[in-house]
């Protein structure tokens, strides 16, 4: 006993037996080697579909509308900013606002590092700020800031940020102590 379907294509019903009646769309091979015809959104042409996802007539077409660019507010900075089509996404004006999101730690001022590189070693100073030496290392990079990478000799300020580093000073500290007593 077959079953009668109506072909997506043309409209018009069509016999199938049971088995065939989940998978069969079309009713005959001239409805499956027609193609379909789509009006293309950037050129508004007529074209045939090469393939069932096609969306556009032809690679120019894609480049067209790929090349639009919209008008989106920087996160950071709140600057607007142009962003391609693609980049709908994004929410940076520039790599520096994206950067200043990664941040773990807030970056000491130039004073405050360098005050605190004239007494201490950058390992000490890691430890006083809870960063890696690298960190540390990227911040004198930064700021252009010379200072000793070898172990420097136990002056009075060096040993006071040394004994609140036995105690377990953090970060905190540089409002405390060593902030009233040494400027930092």
């Amino acid at each position: 006993m077959p079953v009668i379907l109506i072909c997506l294509k043309c409209k018009k019903p069509f016999k199938v037996p049971p088995s065939h009646s989940k998978r069969r769309k079309l009713c005959s091979l001239k409805c499956r080697k027609d193609k379909e015809v789509k009006k293309c959104p950037v050129c508004l042409k007529w074209f045939k579909l090469k393939d069932k996802n096609q969306i556009f007539c032809s690679n120019k077409c894609v480049g067209k509308h790929n090349s639009k660019s919209i008008t989106k507010t920087c996160i950071i900075c709140h600057k607007k900013f142009q962003a391609p089509r693609k980049q709908k996404k994004r929410k940076y004006c520039s790599r520096a606002c994206y950067y200043k999101t990664m941040r773990k730690h807030k970056m000491p001022s130039r004073e405050q590092l360098d005050h605190l590189l004239k007494y201490a070693t950058i390992r000490s100073v890691a430890k006083l700020l809870e960063v890696s030496k690298e960190t540390v290392f990227h911040w004198v990079k930064f700021y252009d800031i010379k200072c000793l990478r070898k172990k420097q000799k136990d002056t009075t300020k060096n040993i006071a940020i040394k004994r609140v580093l036995e105690r377990g000073g953090k970060a905190p500290v540089l409002s405390g102590y060593i902030g009233e007593n040494y400027g930092v």
